[in-house]
């Protein structure tokens, strides 16, 4: 007999340890014009900026004018769990056919650039008159909270107006924009579930998604109300995957337990409230 074999896949499933990490840099998938108001300048052959092909998009500015929005966005990324931003760098390569053409904004956006107000990182100098890059680096960019799920959303951007300050109509060109996201691996969200054991005992039980890496010890907090929490034990062996609460005495009383990951002294994100 013969038997013919079409094809096999593997699937490979792995935590990524604990650690500093960067994506590369990265073009976008996704290039668009936003209009800022009725006298800003479109931009042609938008999407030549995906790729670093010496192809390019380009605005042609009058004395005095600024671009639409250049929106550069679905960078394809993708993070562990755990993965906590460190940095978010932005690299243009771009060239104006005149002097005084500058950044009006450069700025990185979670929606595709339609709130910009307290982000804009525009640099001093003008545009250079051959291409050449610039990389800009910022922790955050001025957004509270910026998360790997937000640049990873096909919504995250990075936005750039260019402003003409030259006498003469000035050709602003942009070849390609580039991201890159340093990030580190910490701690993930433990999950917990508790039962009654008896004589004033909860037993509490976990399971932790995360690399061993990634958690020196547990800490675990308890609550009579489920939103004041203070401590029930610290420094839970990082191998220990459940712990009695003897002191469950109150008459009457529901109690809420919430556990964290820690790693190098800093609690992770919390677990489900049980």
């Amino acid at each position: 007999d013969t038997l013919n074999l079409d094809t096999v896949s593997i699937n490979i499933v792995y935590d990524v340890p604990a650690g500093d990490y960067d994506t590369g840099f990265k073009n976008p998938n996704v290039a668009e014009g936003k209009v800022i108001g009725a006298a800003s300048i479109d931009w042609s052959n938008l999407s030549n900026i995906t790729d670093d092909d010496d192809s390019y998009a380009s605005s042609s500015l009058p004395t005095g004018k600024y671009s639409d929005i250049l929106v550069a966005k679905n960078f394809g990324f993708s993070f562990p769990d755990g993965a906590l931003i460190d940095h978010v760098k932005v690299d243009i390569m771009r060239e104006a056919s005149q002097s005084n053409t500058n950044d009006f904004v450069l700025a990185i956006s979670k929606d595709s650039c339609a709130n910009l107000s307290d982000n804009n990182k525009q640099t001093p100098g003008d545009w250079p008159n051959t291409f050449d890059n610039y990389v800009f680096s910022d922790p955050n960019w001025g957004i509270t909270g910026l998360s790997a799920s937000d640049i990873a959303n096909g919504d995250f951007a990075v936005c750039l107006v260019a402003i003409n300050n030259n006498a003469s109509t000035s050709l602003a060109k942009v070849d390609y924009v580039s991201v890159e996201v340093g990030y580190t691996v910490g701690p993930v969200a433990p999950s917990l579930s508790a039962t009654f054991a008896g004589a004033n005992t909860i037993h509490l039980s976990w399971t932790y998604g995360g690399d061993p890496s990634s958690v020196d010890s547990f800490y675990l907090e308890g609550s009579t109300d489920g939103t004041n929490f203070s401590q029930v034990k610290n420094n839970i062996s990082k191998t220990d995957t459940s712990y009695d609460d003897n002191t469950a005495n109150g008459v009457d009383t529901t109690y809420y337990y919430r556990l964290y990951a820690v790693l190098d002294g800093t609690n992770g994100p919390a677990s489900n409230i049980a």
